[in-house]
């Protein structure tokens, strides 16, 4: 299918992203109100379990998937070498923190006000995930200011 760059066109993507960000906004309402019912109704052995294992969630779910990209350029004809340095150069550990931290931002206050990072080893699991700013908050602002 081809797109023509119309007058219509403009809306469209517009008004699909408009919708998109509608949906993530009530995904994010329906997984607060399930994550308040489920955390308030653990015990405290299982609080901290959970909140160990949270940051792995999120990076896991986060973090980019590089192997298709590695296998597209290696079809392309790529040498493993170069193909490491594509993949470095575009996928930047930290830049990929930061925008981590920011995508996730919604839930980690959600966590915190919960306190999911008060559990024992919750907040140190979460800042080994890179989840925490370097300076150990969850708000994302903080990467700027760092």
């Amino acid at each position: 299918m081809r797109f023509q760059a119309t007058a219509a066109f403009v809306p469209l993507v517009r008004d699909t992203i408009r919708d998109h960000a509608r949906d993530e906004g009530r995904h994010h309402a329906f997984f607060a109100a399930l994550f308040d019912q489920l955390w308030y109704q653990l015990d405290s052995g299982l609080k901290a379990r959970v909140g160990r294992c949270l940051p792995e969630l999120i990076r896991a779910c986060l973090w980019p998937q590089t192997a298709p990209v590695r296998t597209s350029l290696r079809l392309a004809g790529l040498s493993a070498p170069v193909v490491e340095r594509v993949i470095e150069a575009s996928y930047p550990a930290e830049e990929v923190l930061i925008r981590m931290r920011r995508a996730c931002r919604h839930s980690l206050r959600l966590f915190e006000g919960a306190g999911v990072l008060d559990v024992p080893g919750a907040r140190e699991a979460f800042a080994e995930n890179g989840l925490l700013t370097p300076g150990g908050s969850a708000d994302p602002h903080e990467d700027a200011a760092s």
